[in-house]
């Protein structure tokens, strides 16, 4: 199968994977409301054609007999009157209310569509954060869901009401003449032809649009995320040019579309009107030709000729709304591919069965799982429970992102618990990649990682991300409370807890000097905050959590050297029970560690700790020295 087929067979399988998700969610609401649909232009057609009757055997005979000057009896009218009425009364009750359940049915299966896809994403491996724009991400919630929207709420609706009035209609017109139907549906032919090949092109400009909307997402967020750093650098112009290229692109490709989506209507419209004529002159030439003499077994009058023609004038509307309901059909086709291509990105692999938890000592002192939140994490094997130690053992260990360039080369790494290890080296040479490995944000290519002698692959994720905290280069911060973001990692912490974590990061006192203390409300990554605080509330996050393995990746590197000093402390107090890898460039910071390790282009090239390595006067003593130097200056 080609690539292009195999695309369309993926959209063709997303949409249905849509319209399956529709149809699930709110089964009962769209029977109802089809079927109220289908009174509705039922009872349109029908309103149509009775005014029609009213006219021929109610009206014109009241007008005959005026001019004869007898008494009129209206009692036929207004009886034939009040039928129309609730006729036309009963289809616009339908319509309303078949309105209301399909904006229910919107509302209810939106919600569940975008909780279903970011309960999806929150299950994502980091890898497909790293190599995905995350303006296509933000479109999928925004622009995709909305064409979802339109879906459900304008073209399923609508086109459904449309092919019913265009099924009656049919019927009616087999009815009055089915040679007349027969040329009607002959000259619909190029009608249909012409849509359907304009209609193609329009399609493939409305799919494209939709990614072009997503990459101008992705330009505007990557200038609100560097704003600063654009406006530090003067590159303002540039900004504004990549935009500009991005921003004419999408128009260049939605004016296509347009243009393409302008042509369609006018020309079905015009055509017919084109259509209504030839069938009027059709019907009058039969009518004179046939004088009365049936066709088929039906008669042409001149009232079959004025009622078939007003029902083909009526066909044609249907048929119009079609048209320009299919370029709208297929954004959502468009939407619902992107949507699924999320939905199908497989999570995170998680194939470990051990499980680590917190746990207590009962009164006789053996262990037992607590089910809350305690200071202490232990293995759950087999019904065995027992502490957990916090060893960490890298054996053989490569990893490579992209299956290609070895990023880590033979990894070997032992470290017991409580000790202090330092990865040091160059931007670029694996010491970040062997942070993430640590909390199994990516699994490696060969070798294993081992806590406490298991390895980490048979360990539950979830597990292992209890145990393992995290203080990240960047000072990632979320809209709420101070309260609530140190407790991001103890969703049972208590305030007590909360302070005690704050004021082991030395976070406590400027805490208590803003305007609300720990219920302060904080904004846009801790908008009012100076970096240096931001940083301790991380620093405070992960201590609240009371991790038995820490990881500092250049935790320090964004810290003034004051604020630095100020940490410290609180640092060295939180690692002494911990084992501990830290990333830093001051390596005055870790001269007292057990273990430091020199990576280069993927490998360890020196381990010991200060005093071995100075002496070896390698890597270690011309970092360290001009890393000294940096400080001193």
């Amino acid at each position: 199968m080609s690539h292009k087929k195999e695309r369309n067979a993926q959209k063709k399988k997303y949409f249905k994977e849509l319209l399956r998700f529709i149809w699930k969610n709110k089964k009962w609401h769209l029977l109802i409301a089809f079927f109220l649909i289908i009174i509705s232009s039922i009872t349109l057609v029908l309103v149509n054609n009775f005014i029609k009757d009213l006219i021929d055997d109610y009206i014109a005979p009241l007008l005959r007999e005026k001019s004869t000057g007898k008494p009129l009896d209206f009692s036929g009218l207004i009886k034939y009157l009040s039928i129309i009425g609730l006729i036309f009364i009963l289809g616009v009750l339908s319509n309303i209310i078949s309105g209301q359940i399909m904006a229910k049915a919107t509302h209810a299966t939106l919600f569940k569509l975008r909780n279903n896809m970011y309960v999806h994403m929150q299950g994502l491996p980091i890898k497909y954060f790293d190599t995905t724009k995350h303006g296509d991400i933000m479109s999928y919630y925004t622009n995709d869901v909305d064409t979802v929207r339109n879906l459900i709420v304008q073209i399923i609706p609508q086109s459904f009401q449309a092919l019913v009035q265009i099924v009656v209609i049919f019927v009616f017109m087999l009815q009055i003449s089915i040679v007349l139907t027969l040329i009607t549906v002959l000259l619909l032919l190029p009608m249909l032809i012409f849509f359907g090949f304009f209609g193609k092109k329009t399609r493939v400009n409305f799919v494209a649009n939709q990614v072009e909307i997503a990459n101008l997402n992705g330009v505007i967020q990557e200038y609100i995320e560097t704003q600063m750093i654009s406006n530090l650098f003067n590159y303002s112009d540039q900004v504004i040019h990549k935009f500009k290229l991005a921003n004419n692109k999408q128009a260049a490709i939605m004016k296509k579309a347009n243009v393409l989506a302008s042509i369609v209507f006018p020309v079905i419209f015009n055509y017919s009107n084109v259509m209504y004529i030839v069938v009027a002159i059709a019907s009058v030439f039969l009518f004179e030709s046939y004088q009365n003499k049936p066709i088929l077994g039906q008669q042409i009058t001149l009232r079959v000729i004025v009622s078939f023609v007003a029902l083909v004038r009526a066909f044609v509307g249907p048929l119009a709304n079609i048209s320009e309901n299919v370029n709208f059909f297929a954004r959502s086709k468009a939407g619902a591919e992107r949507i699924y291509t999320m939905l199908d990105e497989k999570l995170e692999e998680n194939k470990g069965k051990i499980i680590l938890d917190y746990i207590e000592k009962y009164e006789n002192g053996n262990w037992r799982i607590a089910n809350k939140w305690t200071k202490q994490i232990g293995w759950v094997i087999n019904g065995e429970i027992k502490p957990f130690q916090g060893k960490v053992e890298f054996k053989n260990v490569n990893f490579s992102y992209d299956g290609k360039k070895q990023v880590l080369k033979n990894i070997n790494i032992s470290g017991y618990p409580g000790e202090k290890i330092a990865l040091i080296g160059k931007t670029g040479s694996g010491k970040t990649t062997i942070a993430n490995l640590i909390s199994r944000f990516y699994n490696v290519s060969d070798g294993e990682i081992y806590f406490d002698d298991i390895p980490i692959s048979s360990v539950d994720i979830n597990s292992i991300r209890k145990t393992v905290g995290m203080v990240l280069q960047s000072t990632e911060l979320f809209s709420g409370s101070i309260r609530d973001n140190i407790a991001y990692g103890n969703k049972e912490a208590k305030l007590e807890d909360i302070i005690e974590a704050a004021k082991l990061a030395n976070a406590h006192d400027f805490i208590m000097a803003l305007p609300n203390e720990y219920d302060t409300y904080i904004t846009n990554n801790g908008e009012g905050l100076s970096q240096g605080q931001k940083q301790l509330l991380t620093i405070a996050r992960v201590s609240s959590m009371n991790p038995t393995i820490m990881v500092l990746d250049e935790a320090t590197s964004n810290i003034d050297s004051r604020t630095e000093k100020v940490i410290k402390e609180s640092m060295d107090k939180l690692m002494q029970n911990q084992t501990t890898f830290a990333i830093a460039h001051r390596l005055s910071t870790i001269k007292n560690f057990n273990q430091i390790l020199v990576i280069q282009e993927g490998e360890i090239v020196e381990r010991g700790n200060h005093e071995q390595l100075m002496a070896k006067k390698g890597l270690y003593e011309s970092f360290y020295h001009s890393s000294f130097s940096d400080e001193m200056s």
